[in-house]
């Protein structure tokens, strides 16, 4: 009888399907893990619920263990395996590279230099001897007849090596480059101006203004907000790269927000656009204006989905034509906000027009041209340099170019937009910007606002603000527009104001009792947020009431 055997009459025959679960509890274990991972992974879900991607490859590794165990195989003999696959993988990789980039070469080398390495030149001394015996076509065999002369290459021989051994060279630089940008195409993001993509962040000094001593996070929290990044977007400059950190998370175009409890499904939905303040500069995620006008609704029992686009920087130009792309590609909202002012002068204060601009344009100018931004249309001859073009692609692949700029601590391959700002040409002041700004870190910093730009901003911010009323109106969504406060509503301030119509709502003067709230000229901590959002929402409210009451 077989140790089974006994087991088996020693357990009697009810004992073999508890025998059985208990084999299989760890397998269904690791199937629980991996379909819960997989449910919340769904892309119906909030962004915050979802799992990270290490966390959806414990599931993945969890689902594998469990079918190695369903399979009745001995994890630890096919982990054993998996490695040894994993290392004979890698030894074939790196084997195929160093024969492709060190045996190849030489073996070209040699070839071109029709040379036996195992026949001595003249006068070598000791080494291999020629065996008299030879048959008469063993030199043709073993090496190529020599020369003439014995050893020495005619002149065109010679030419002809050396250019061999160039083009093997410039191949081989171009290839191994070539190699390592295919391997690290998706490193971290280019930063634009006033970004910083990595490393060392420079301490904020709106840590130390009163506004924000009230808050302990506040160290960490510029920290977080001085980390994300984006990337060029049609029309709009930029769109931001997704972040996760402690108080700033984005997703797409969206910052986390405040969501009120319930069906969501039940909920109207508002969409809030606008520059940094709307973004929600010197605020967590849930406590932005945005995040403030939810609370403020699922407090007055009218609960009400807000979805925050506010991206920094940005004029109204820039947001009517984000508005217009989602409305094109996402679900159409019950409402919309825009909440604008201080980047609309800002803006103006760069050009000499009054035109649709952006805050950063002198700086994006610099990187893409070297030049000022042309105000009027001139046409320029169209040339082809198509040598210029082949060395400037030759250069950005080159592993020597790599090397060469990493060892002088600048990106290999940085294309002008891309370059440090202090080696880039300055722009002529007066030809189309009204003057040459100074920039830190890549961003601007001394704007010169006059009167007149104040003007401008008022009559360009009238003009966007006309097509955004359009685009609500062909998609049957109510807007509600603010023009902001700031810390000081000077001349420039006025002159804009005295341009809005109907019907943006002017609240530049709801913060004149409060400049405490303020952490700079334009941006305030989250109490401002807060008197903000509760003005917004006394306009606001009216209105998601009465759909509550026609969506009962």
């Amino acid at each position: 009888m077989g140790p089974g055997e006994r087991e088996r009459q020693v357990a009697g025959p009810g004992a073999a399907p508890a025998s059985r679960i208990r084999r299989l509890s760890p397998v269904l274990g690791a199937l629980a893990i991996s379909v819960s991972a997989g449910l919340l992974s769904r892309s119906g879900l909030p962004h915050t619920a979802r799992l990270s991607i290490p966390a959806r490859g414990a599931a993945v590794a969890a689902l594998a263990a469990a079918a190695v165990l369903a399979a009745g195989r001995d994890p630890a003999q096919v982990l054993a395996r998996v490695v040894h696959a994993l290392g004979e993988g890698l030894r074939a990789v790196l084997g195929t590279t160093l024969f492709v980039v060190m045996v190849v070469p030489a073996w070209a080398f040699t070839s071109l230099r029709r040379h036996d390495p195992l026949r001595p030149r003249r006068g070598a001394g000791p080494g291999w001897a020629t065996v008299s015996n030879v048959g008469p076509d063993s030199a043709r065999r073993l090496g190529g007849t020599p020369p003439a002369d014995g050893h020495r290459r005619p002149l065109v021989g010679r030419i002809i090596w050396a250019v061999g051994c160039v083009v093997i060279l410039v191949g081989a630089n171009f290839g191994v480059g070539w190699a390592w940008d295919q391997t690290h195409l998706h490193e971290d993001p280019v930063a634009l101006p006033g970004q910083t993509s990595r490393g060392d962040v420079p301490r904020d000094p709106r840590n130390d203004v009163p506004a924000m001593a009230a808050y302990p996070w506040r160290e960490q929290y510029f920290q977080e907000a001085a980390g994300p990044t984006g990337g060029y977007w049609p029309f709009t400059e930029y769109r931001p790269n997704d972040y996760r950190s402690t108080y700033v998370n984005l997703r797409g175009w969206l910052r986390k927000t405040y969501e009120p409890s319930g069906t969501r499904a039940s909920m109207p939905v508002a969409w809030m656009f606008g520059g940094s303040t709307t973004w929600g500069e010197g605020q967590r995620d849930e406590y932005t204006i945005a995040s403030w006008v939810a609370r403020l609704a699922e407090r007055d029992g009218v609960p009400l989905l807000v979805h925050n686009y506010g991206e920094r920087g940005w004029t109204h130009f820039q947001e009517m034509i984000l508005y217009e792309q989602q409305l094109e590609s996402e679900p159409t909202p019950d409402f919309s906000i825009f909440y604008d002012g201080a980047n609309e002068i800002t803006a103006q204060s760069l050009l000499q027009e009054a035109v649709p601009t952006h805050t950063l344009a002198y700086s994006y100018a610099k990187r893409l041209f070297g030049e000022s931004i042309a105000t009027e249309l001139v046409q320029k001859p169209q040339t082809s340099d198509l040598l210029g073009d082949a060395l400037d692609a030759y250069r950005e692949h080159s592993a020597l170019h790599k090397v060469v700029g990493a060892l002088r601590g600048t990106p290999a391959g940085a294309s002008p937009a891309q370059s440090d700002p202090t080696t880039t040409t300055e722009p002529p002041p007066g030809d189309g910007f009204t003057g040459g700004q100074e920039e830190e870190n890549g961003a601007v910093y001394n704007y010169d606002i006059d009167e007149q730009d104040g003007e401008d901003a008022g009559r360009v911010y009238e003009r966007g603000k006309a097509f955004t009323l359009m685009l609500s109106q062909r998609h049957q969504v109510q807007p509600f527009l603010f023009w902001q406060p700031m810390a000081a509503n000077g001349p420039p301030s006025v002159r804009a104001r005295a341009q809005l119509t109907p019907p943006t709502i002017d609240i530049a003067d709801l913060l004149r009792d409060h400049l405490e709230v303020f952490i700079d000229g334009g941006h305030t901590n989250e109490e401002g947020a807060r008197l903000v959002a509760v003005e917004i929402w006394k306009h606001l409210e009216p209105s998601v009431r009465a759909w509550y009451r026609e969506n009962p």
